[in-house]
């Protein structure tokens, strides 16, 4: 697109001073993943989004051990992370801070991996080639969608307190928010085996 509207910047592999042009390939790339989860959060879920970006890294992990067998640890290791993640977040308490802590260690083993790698390959590639590192900064936003959630309201409805009217037939009290996030308003805790308390009806 520069290059359309500025044809001499198609000769060149990387401008004089590329920080806010870095800056903006990693803003679009950023832009494009909150966008897509925020649409398809309250329709598919946030189970689902959280396997298919993980399904995604695992692919892609697999795809670069046939090209470059050296890089696949950059898409297997975070897809790895996560699902251990997943799976200690399953089986601690909802209400408990086990799931957010798993989920976000998860989530810093992709950043460890994956932003030295966004960062080295724009001066490595240029401005030609920044579609790489958005690629790889996509991946890391793929592998960051459990905490990504925790700056979204839950699917069913918004976190925290909500005003209760007159016509309620349960009294609501608000409960704590549920972890991790794609466990359903009325399963049960799979430690303690306990129901939540209902909540408030949206007003």
């Amino acid at each position: 697109m520069i290059a359309a509207l500025r044809p001499g910047y198609a000769e060149l592999l990387d401008p004089y001073r590329p920080t806010w042009y870095r800056l903006a390939v990693l803003s679009l790339a950023a832009a494009v993943v909150f966008a897509w989860y925020a649409l398809s959060r309250r329709r598919v879920g946030p189970a689902a989004l959280a396997v298919g970006g993980l399904g995604w890294l695992a692919l892609f992990g697999v795809l670069l051990a046939f090209l470059a067998p050296g890089g696949a640890y950059l898409a297997t290791l975070p897809a790895l992370a996560g699902a251990i993640g997943g799976l200690v977040a399953l089986a601690s308490r909802i209400d408990g801070p086990v799931p957010v802590i798993a989920v976000t260690v998860a989530a810093a083993v992709a950043v460890i991996l994956l932003l030295p790698t966004v960062v080295l390959l724009f001066p490595a590639l240029g401005m030609a080639m920044g579609g790489v590192a958005a690629l790889f900064a996509v991946l890391l936003g793929l592998a960051a969608l459990p905490v990504i959630d925790l700056l979204h309201p839950q699917a069913g409805g918004q976190r925290g307190m909500r005003r209760c009217g007159p016509a309620d037939s349960v009294p609501c009290r608000p409960g704590p928010p549920r972890w991790p996030p794609w466990s359903s308003p009325g399963s049960a805790s799979p430690s303690t085996g306990s129901t939540p308390r209902t909540p408030c009806p949206p007003t």
